[in-house]
């Protein structure tokens, strides 16, 4: 009876052990967001991803290399903006991201893995730029001393940024972002290799684009447009 008893206990611990699953697809993608791009839910993305840090890692790198970049590629007149600002910029940055973008997901089965495509609707940021270089350039315009005061012109510049950054809009229209997931026990993963995809999607929801070469080609007709809307009201 005893031995019987024991088996019982062992045989109810295997079913058990074998009822865990991962969470459905859908809550996965959306986990996935609310942690990286949202910064939420720590606990229960580790709980439910088994390389969650390893990604989470990995965006965290890609938000201080596009910090480093859009700030540099602002200021435009040698100088590096200080790293207590360029921080600063960066954290309005992720606030506004938090509270005017969204997304939708829809999931493709194939076999073992979910393709798990988000619908972003990103920060415009190209319009944030325009809008920032747009108004520095009037001011100098506007005061000639301030053409020759380098300091100057990255401070003004500096204060419009943080000012344009907090009016930002999201983009009316989504951008689709796919990445491919699956589930390993009770636990999610990002299929492997995937690392422009992910980069992508930072993209999506930073700045309103599909990847990079889209972002640049928005910056350099926003700045194409700022030129031209200038020259108008010289004329």
């Amino acid at each position: 009876m005893k031995k019987r008893s024991i088996f019982l206990m062992v045989l109810m611990a295997f079913i058990l052990s074998g009822c865990s699953r991962a969470i459905p697809a859908e809550d996965a993608g959306k986990l996935f967001v609310d942690r990286v791009v949202y910064d939420k839910d720590t606990e229960k993305f580790t709980e439910n991803f088994a390389n969650g840090e390893e990604l989470n890692e990995g965006f965290k790198e890609n938000e201080k290399n596009f910090k480093d970049n859009f700030t540099a590629g602002l200021i435009s007149v040698g100088d590096v903006v200080p790293e207590d600002k360029a921080d600063e910029l960066t954290d309005l940055l992720n606030k506004q991201i938090k509270e005017v973008t969204s997304y939708t997901i829809k999931i493709k089965e194939a076999g073992k893995i979910s393709n798990v495509t988000y619908e972003v609707k990103g920060l415009d940021f190209a319009a944030i730029m325009k809008e920032t270089s747009k108004g520095i350039t009037k001011k100098m315009i506007a005061d000639n001393k301030l053409a020759s005061d380098q300091n100057k012109i990255i401070e003004e510049t500096l204060t419009l940024l943080k000012e344009n950054i907090q009016k930002a809009k999201a983009k009316e229209e989504a951008v689709p972002i796919m990445l491919e997931m699956k589930p390993e026990k009770d636990k999610w993963t990002i299929v492997r290799g995937q690392r422009e995809q992910i980069n992508n999607l930072y993209f999506a929801f930073v700045a309103g684009v599909k990847d990079q070469e889209a972002l640049t080609d928005e910056w350099n007709k926003a700045m194409a447009e700022v030129v031209k809307e200038v020259q108008d009201e010289l004329k």
